[in-house]
């Protein structure tokens, strides 16, 4: 049984789960800091505001990933000064 990308599970991005994690995605937090791997795995498991950060570091990094590779991007994000 052959599986389609479509029959898949589908990030909030639309891209297939699959899709995402077989990217090689360089600037990872792993690939940034090799040393420090498993302080930063512990340190996502017990204290929320950095599992938060890094959750959105690695957003931030997988969408400049897209752009910059020739993805699909998002409309711009509108940022408000108030």
């Amino acid at each position: 049984m052959r599986v389609r990308v479509l029959d898949l599970p589908q990030s909030k991005d639309g891209m297939a789960l699959i899709e995402v994690m077989a990217m090689r995605i360089p600037h990872e937090l792993r690939d940034e800091f090799p040393q420090g791997i498993s302080l930063i795995e512990r340190m996502i498991r017990i204290n929320y505001e950095f599992r938060r950060l890094a959750a959105r570091y690695d957003e931030v990094n997988r969408n400049i990933y897209r752009i910059e590779s020739g993805g699909r991007s998002r409309p711009p994000t509108r940022f408000s000064n108030g």
